[in-house]
């Protein structure tokens, strides 16, 4: 074995070292139940890896676009390394909406949604759609068909993805292109595991009312929610770390 290939394997060992470590220090530090397992943390790994390898890109985005209310939780979590790296370069933090969107939107609710972004598009400017989970990909296409609609310039990251990339060529091309260009952290259903969880994330997504926003959660949990958050900024400042950042 050469010199250089020695080199390369004793770094991937000492990654390896590093971030079994990581994560073992993380099973015992986290508070919520929300982030802790060996496939979410690859997973957080897999999504800050994206973040870094659109590096220019990611520092230069105007606007992220929660697609809440379950992925709120995901999406603070991106801001949060993003910002990490603007504050970095002397950046501002990113902006960021949150809005009501999903598979079951009534055509009111998508007129509502479709209006805010109208209004909001001079300040959006380049914009990343954050998610926590695409199952059958319905919601997210009929989301992006509006953001295109509008003219708004955005990627799409997303911390999972149920099917293969290629199966959502036949919901939406759209949403393949997006998806294709490193728009997933993974394949599987490890994202489900924020959905839904109002008591952490604050909000819920009421079809009741005609807002383009979640709405604030009767039954939130003001001590799971700060929880919820001190859990994410040790992931990114932990996790960040495993990438030199």
């Amino acid at each position: 074995m050469s010199f250089e290939k020695q080199s390369i394997t004793k770094e991937k060992y000492k990654l390896k070292a590093e971030t079994e470590k990581t994560f073992e220090l993380l099973q015992r530090e986290l508070i919520t139940p929300l982030f802790r397992g060996g496939e979410m943390l690859k997973t957080l790994v897999n999504l800050i890896d994206i973040i870094y390898s659109r590096k220019d890109k990611s520092i230069n985005y105007d606007t992220i676009l929660s697609d809440d209310a379950s992925g709120r939780l995901v999406s603070l979590f991106v801001k949060k390394v993003i910002d990490k790296e603007r504050k970095a370069n002397q950046k501002k933090s990113i902006n960021t909406y949150f809005i009501a969107s999903g598979r079951y939107l009534t055509s009111q609710h998508k007129r509502t949604l479709k209006e805010f972004i109208k209004s909001k598009k001079a300040k959006l400017g380049k914009t990343l759609l954050v998610t926590e989970y695409i199952s059958s990909g319905r919601g997210m296409a009929s989301l992006i068909k509006i953001l295109k609609e509008v003219g708004v310039n955005f990627d799409l990251i997303t911390l999972s993805v149920k099917n293969n990339p290629k199966y959502y060529k036949f919901v939406s091309l759209d949403l393949f292109r997006k998806l294709k260009d490193n728009g997933y952290a993974s394949i599987g259903t490890v994202g489900l595991r924020l959905w839904n969880k109002y008591m952490y994330s604050g909000v819920i997504k009421d079809l009741t009312k005609d807002s383009p926003h979640p709405v604030v959660s009767d039954v939130r949990d003001s001590r799971r929610i700060k929880a919820v958050r001190e859990d994410i900024n040790l992931l990114v400042e932990k996790l960040s770390k495993l990438k030199g950042h």
